[in-house]
């Protein structure tokens, strides 16, 4: 029995179903947590909870029944907490925690709890990371901050988190007959998405034909006030903001019309934004800091540097190279993708079935 521990999420749906539709000789114990006021969809598995607040001590109960007898754990997100838990129970070296990006945060946000309890948790957290039997990751970017930061001792893997496992989404057509070059800044309310930064660079456009397209459904509520009235102070009514969390498949219409994609985040990011973005054709700038531009040019894309945005004039920021364009859709077909997710998975469950097995308890 593996038990796949994950926060509700966007993701959450489509990632249960890649495990049970291609791994269906595997037990699976799925147990989603948080978030139950989203909305987001519950996927349809035969061993499934749901974990509220109010969860019953049945529940709980069958839940450290789980944790304590099932082969492997894989924690989905490295929630401390839940990280904690799997160490004090002795359950790490059987555990797989795959990192999101966001997890990484600390970096950025100083500490602002030091109560007992949360040190005692931020400990055991480290402990976990350190001892646990496999670090999953979806860049070698942020395999090299958990490196640095807690010299894990188990073994350290790629992984792709894939987000389309019913076979029901079929791209929409890209449309882009309008007027105006519709630019996406980010995906989400959150400082790393550096806004203000990107709209400085882009107020020398702000007299031209654009639309400013900005995602700001979740993350922190206060920043994405900051940022839209920024943006809208800068830019007028050429700001459109996006407040209502979409569906993917309306979050995939709406990429579908996008001409430029701007991604000036300090860290690992929006992978299914920009895979998206440059399978529809547009063009995408990243960080130089953020470790995506190896990442993406490594996998075989076309990418540019926001650095690029300072010396470029209007015609030059939107032209988008034909070559480009065709190798980006190439490469980021969904066939490919579903392949090298297939390949990737197999190699982590070999590895948490051949060898976690025989981990102490």
């Amino acid at each position: 029995m593996i038990v796949h521990i994950m926060p509700r999420d966007k993701f959450s749906h489509d990632m249960v179903l890649f495990f049970e539709k291609n791994y269906a000789g595997l037990d699976f114990h799925h147990y989603l947590y948080g978030n139950a006021h989203k909305g987001y969809k519950t996927p349809d598995a035969a061993n499934l909870v749901e974990m509220e607040k109010e969860t019953s001590l049945h529940e709980i109960i069958i839940f450290l029944k789980d944790i304590l007898t099932c082969d492997a754990v894989i924690l989905d997100w490295c929630e401390g907490r839940i990280a904690s838990l799997l160490y004090l129970l002795g359950r790490i070296k059987r555990t797989a925690i795959l990192f999101w990006g966001g997890e990484l945060m600390w970096k950025q946000e100083p500490r602002s709890d030091s109560g007992v309890i949360s040190r005692i948790v931020r400990h055991c957290n480290r402990k976990a990371i350190h001892e646990a039997g496999a670090i999953l990751t979806l860049t070698p970017a942020d395999l090299h901050i958990i490196d640095n930061c807690y010299a894990p001792t188990g073994v350290c893997l790629p992984a792709t988190m894939w987000t389309d496992e019913r076979g029901e989404r079929t791209d929409p057509f890209c449309n882009r007959e309008h007027d105006a070059v519709r630019i996406l800044v980010g995906n989400s309310a959150t400082r790393s998405n550096r806004h203000i930064e990107t709209f400085e660079l882009l107020a020398k456009y702000a007299d031209k034909s654009i639309e400013i397209i900005l995602p700001l459904s979740y993350g922190d509520e206060e920043y994405a006030r900051s940022v839209s009235d920024y943006a809208r102070m800068l830019f007028g009514e050429k700001v459109i903001v996006i407040e209502e969390f979409l569906d993917i498949d309306k979050y995939t219409e709406l990429l579908s019309t996008i001409d430029v994609g701007i991604f000036n985040t300090d860290r690992q990011q929006a992978l299914g934004n920009i895979r998206v973005l440059l399978r529809f054709g547009a063009k995408v700038f990243l960080s130089d800091d953020g470790g995506m531009i190896p990442f993406f040019s490594e996998e075989g894309y076309c990418v540019h540097s926001v650095s690029e945005i300072s010396k470029l004039d209007f015609k030059l920021f939107v032209e988008n190279d034909i070559e480009e364009i065709n190798k980006n859709i190439r490469v980021g077909s969904k066939a490919g993708l579903k392949t090298k997710a297939l390949r990737q998975w197999d190699d982590i469950f070999a590895l948490l079935l051949d060898k976690m097995r025989s981990a102490s308890v």
